[in-house]
């Protein structure tokens, strides 16, 4: 809350306009984070109860489903006071995809504040010993069903079309990517084996120098 408050007056002494958006389990939603996201976006990963309460347990196995509800609807009136909007996000998998439909009509029976869902894919990692026999391919067309779903629900769509063409930073002087084992890029996916970060430090206009054919190139200025 004290991070958003004064990244709040920071951006409204420089006339900037600020819209926050944090990523909780809704377990702890207060009316003091709600205010200090005024006219921001909260997300909460959640499911059909039964999954959720499956995959997202309290610390002993408790149930935590019926209290992120309760926090909610407990702070509706906050959220349509501070103009917060409430995002949802269905980690989707083998074993509740079949649900989805039926978790978007619970919600709709419930007295929310503003809100609207989205789907993502529950990844696989070594670590864990749940793996997701989903197909990705299939999600995607789960996905597109939900969409077409939500908007024929009168819901909001959470994919959209960019309004604008914005240049890209990688073109910005100076502007990099620098990646944990320390080399530096200009972004996720291009990665260089030629320069890290102690040869940016000493010397910065060896970005400039290795990356002098995106550096000194303009979109703008294609025919």
């Amino acid at each position: 809350c004290r991070i958003s408050n004064k990244v709040r007056e920071i951006c409204h002494a420089c006339d900037i306009v600020y819209s926050p958006s944090i990523d909780t389990n809704g377990s702890m939603l207060s009316g003091q984070l709600v205010h200090s996201l005024k006219n921001g976006t909260i997300s909460i990963a959640l499911s059909n109860q039964d999954d959720h309460n499956s995959m997202r347990p309290f610390r002993g196995g408790l149930v935590s489903y019926p209290c992120i509800i309760e926090n909610i609807l407990k702070l509706k009136e906050s959220f349509h006071k501070n103009r917060v909007f409430l995002q949802f996000r269905f980690n989707m998998h083998h074993r509740n995809y079949s649900r989805i439909f039926q978790f978007i009509d619970d919600l709709c029976k419930l007295d929310l504040p503003p809100w609207g869902i989205d789907v993502s894919y529950t990844d696989n990692y070594e670590y864990n010993s749940f793996k997701n026999k989903l197909e990705y391919a299939d999600f995607l067309k789960l996905k597109t069903d939900v969409y077409k779903y939500l908007y024929h629900m009168n819901l909001p769509v959470p994919f959209t079309l960019p309004r604008f063409i914005f240049r890209c930073k990688a073109y910005d002087p100076f502007s990099c990517k620098v990646f944990a084992d320390g080399s530096v890029g200009l972004c996720d996916y291009m990665q260089s084996g030629d320069i890290d970060l102690n040869s940016i430090a000493s010397k910065p206009e060896g970005l400039n120098f290795t990356y002098g054919y995106i550096k000194n190139y303009s979109p703008l200025e294609d025919r």
